[in-house]
């Protein structure tokens, strides 16, 4: 479902109506349900790193992508004791050379229905109960139900990891860093921020569409 053709003639397809399901969520839940707990993992995870005495770190191995994983496994009702089982489950999606050849993976599916499962009987006011009630409505099928968790975690995690990385490195090029430090109160600034980071450091650029 998540390759569908696009149309560029103004025709709704498939895909509207899916984007549809979850846009409202994003739009006025996210920001007000998510911010309290990537707070709580950013600073677990900064401890793991500072317990771990090396005394210095990988931005992109130790932090960015470990993070951006946790957050995506928490809107999808992950347990983060899998967060190194689902990356396994990630590199052995990625390592397909074309979509005929994407693997099964049917122990993630199998955990995915057990997860789905357990929300439809204690729902919660998450991302993943959004996903059920759409499935449990007939909005979405058994397909786009699981294309829909597979498609946060590989594309939301890789997509948030690549831009975390991506703002150190510009503002450091740019000698910007102590700016933003400065500006961590200032909602603003910091929105200017990140918004000239995925203008200028998009995560996957790709050929321009003309229409």
């Amino acid at each position: 479902w998540a390759v569908e053709p696009f149309t560029l003639d103004g025709e709704k397809g498939r895909h509207h109506s899916l984007r549809g399901v979850v846009e409202p969520w994003f739009r006025t839940r996210a920001v007000r349900t998510m911010e309290p707990v990537i707070r709580e993992l950013t600073v677990q995870l900064l401890d793991e790193i500072v317990a771990a005495g090396r005394g210095e770190f990988n931005l992109a191995r130790d932090l960015a992508y470990r993070l951006s994983l946790r957050v995506i496994c928490r809107m999808t009702g992950i347990e983060l004791e899998r967060e190194q089982w689902i990356r396994e489950k990630l590199d052995e999606f990625a390592q397909a050379t074309s979509y005929e050849t994407l693997p099964l993976q049917s122990d993630a599916q199998a955990y995915f229905w057990q997860m789905i499962a357990r929300r439809v009987v204690r729902p919660r006011d998450e991302l993943l109960d959004v996903l059920v009630e759409a499935w449990r409505t007939g909005r979405i099928d058994d397909v786009e139900l699981l294309g829909y968790i597979y498609g946060f975690v590989t594309a939301g995690s890789d997509t948030t990891g690549t831009s975390f990385v991506n703002a150190f490195s510009l503002l450091a090029e740019f000698t910007q860093l102590e700016y933003a430090r400065s500006v961590l109160d200032n909602h603003d600034a910091l929105h200017k921020i990140v918004e000239e980071v995925l203008r200028f450091g998009t995560p996957f650029p790709t050929k321009p569409l003309y229409v």
